[in-house]
């Protein structure tokens, strides 16, 4: 359909809607609408008002081993009430999960064996970016503890590791939550960066850990590694605050020197406590590597 622009003051024009889409979309006068510009001109629609989304989750036998998957999946999803049905047996740790995971979700009703979790203090989506790097700051974080306890000479601190772990984990949730929910540009490259975040939160973790029950004494090649890899994790850091790729360039230059170089000469030499511990950090380095790549994809695709 074709409309009249109408000039009203000196450089003000405007463009009357079609009476029914406007009583269609519930708009008088003093309504809003979203104006989108394209290459082929705009775009206006009504403002949506977010539905409230509930999804009820029957636990079964077969499922219940299964509810941290099914908890966190139904999250990320973007619904805000989730009912479990039937929930005696995982009431305990359904509890636990929201609250270690679930940011802005707590328990709000058992009725027998039925568990309501409901969002009630969700943050909002522009906090996406915020979230992002308070995650690569769990990550410095987490590999600063590393190295203290690798100078020290012990793994005594496996609590605080894994509360940074628990830490993480939830942000990244939460950034995933608004992924799955539509609105942020680079959709895919921002999921897969949080992936390789989360795993290596979670490989300096399994790392730790296994340091702390086994009592493994660090050697000095695992000290010189552990600061060399803080090193090669705050390029990552630099590359993505900064935007610039030339910390992405040295972190591909240095591949060859640690994944090739060092991590392999000193496993090749190692027995015992000490190979696991050095296979831990050459999986972390190439972790590291692998986590510029949609740093990398992001600062490209901006240039085009």
């Amino acid at each position: 359909m074709r409309r009249k622009i109408i000039r009203q003051g000196s450089s003000t024009l405007t463009l009357s809607l079609p009476a029914k889409w406007a009583r269609k979309n519930h708009l008088t006068a003093g309504s809003e609408v979203e104006v989108d510009e394209s290459e082929r001109g705009l775009l206006i629609g009504s403002i949506a008002t977010p539905t409230k989304k509930t999804v009820r989750l029957k636990i079964t036998k077969q499922n219940r081993q299964d509810i941290r998957a099914l908890l966190t999946h139904a999250y990320r999803m973007g619904f805000d009430t989730i009912v479990l049905q039937d929930a005696g047996e995982v009431v305990q740790d359904a509890s636990e999960i929201t609250r270690d995971l679930l940011l802005g979700f707590e328990v709000t009703d058992r009725t027998g064996n039925q568990l309501t979790i409901s969002n009630l203090s969700e943050p909002a989506q522009e906090k996406y970016g915020v979230l992002v790097r308070r995650s690569l700051l769990i990550i410095k974080e987490t590999l600063q503890v590393l190295a203290q306890s690798v100078v020290n000479g012990k793994f005594n601190r496996p609590s605080e590791v894994e509360d940074l772990k628990k830490q993480q984990d939830k942000f990244v949730l939460f950034c995933r939550r608004i992924l799955m929910r539509g609105g942020q540009e680079n959709a895919l490259t921002q999921w897969e960066l949080l992936t390789f975040m989360m795993h290596i939160e979670h490989a300096t973790y399994y790392l730790y850990s296994y340091g702390a029950q086994e009592n493994v004494k660090p050697t000095e090649q695992v000290r010189e590694l552990v600061v060399s890899l803080e090193r090669y994790f705050q390029l990552l850091y630099d590359a993505y605050s900064s935007r610039d790729l030339a910390y992405i360039h040295k972190i591909n230059e240095l591949k060859k020197e640690f994944q090739f170089g060092k991590c392999y000469d000193t496993l090749a030499k190692a027995k015992g406590k000490d190979a696991v511990i050095l296979s831990h950090l050459r999986e972390l380095f190439r972790l590291v590597q692998v986590a510029s790549s949609p740093i990398l994809g992001e600062l490209v695709q901006a240039m085009l």
